[in-house]
């Protein structure tokens, strides 16, 4: 299923309009019509953005891969869960122009549902992490920390997305930064939803609200 989106936001005060597109589509906000629900398959997604303080177009992000399974955990098949990701993304921990930088990471962990069919998936993950770029010291950083986060599904159109992540970098650029995210999205109908997303790295916020199509 691919996916083409548009939305408003802001970041750090600075507003912009955003379009994406998606040839392979399913996050962990979307439906799970389809897909296993916790499953997040993301292949050649891009997202653009043009912010009016500074008047030109950004590219945002790049996925080449993004994929997550969260396979709630049992003591009969003791599944672990993990994720995968490798693409171009936007430096904005730091102030470089919405600078990009060439990333990959892995991260694995568990996963927790009361029952099979609850509406609630709690997962953390360790997580490793590799960033290239110029605009970075020695061109690099490299290291790890952490995701915990939960989705609950308050009706079958209505699903709400929190975590909490931060990563430490003591190779290379030398640098450690946490995000805070609360997102949501609610179903107009099966090929149609509004998304809000909220995020803060360090002391810099983004909002963002997109209506999102699938085909």
């Amino acid at each position: 299923m691919a996916a083409t989106g548009s939305g408003v936001g802001a970041f750090d005060g600075e507003s912009f309009e955003e379009i994406a597109y998606r040839p392979a589509y399913h996050d962990l906000l979307a439906k799970d019509i389809g897909f296993g629900k916790g499953s997040q398959i993301l292949f050649l997604d891009v997202t653009a953005r043009y912010y009016h303080d500074i008047d030109q177009f950004k590219l945002d992000k790049l996925q080449l891969i993004d994929i997550i399974s969260l396979t709630p955990y049992d003591s009969l098949f003791k599944k672990k869960s993990w994720q995968f990701n490798i693409g171009i993304d936007t430096i904005k921990d730091f102030d470089c122009n919405f600078c990009n930088t060439f990333k990959t990471a892995y991260g694995f962990g568990l996963t927790y549902k009361p029952t099979y069919f609850s509406p609630f998936t709690l997962y953390s993950l360790l997580d490793i992490e590799l960033e290239l770029s110029n605009n970075l010291e020695s061109d690099y950083r490299a290291g790890g920390g952490g995701t915990i986060g939960f989705f609950h599904d308050l009706t079958d159109d209505w699903r709400i997305q929190a975590l909490a992540n931060y990563l430490d970098f003591p190779l290379g650029h030398d640098s450690n930064y946490y995000t805070l995210e609360i997102n949501q999205r609610y179903a107009l109908s099966q090929n149609v939803d509004l998304r809000l997303e909220l995020n803060r790295i360090e002391d810099k916020e983004t909002w963002l609200f997109s209506l999102n199509a699938y085909f």
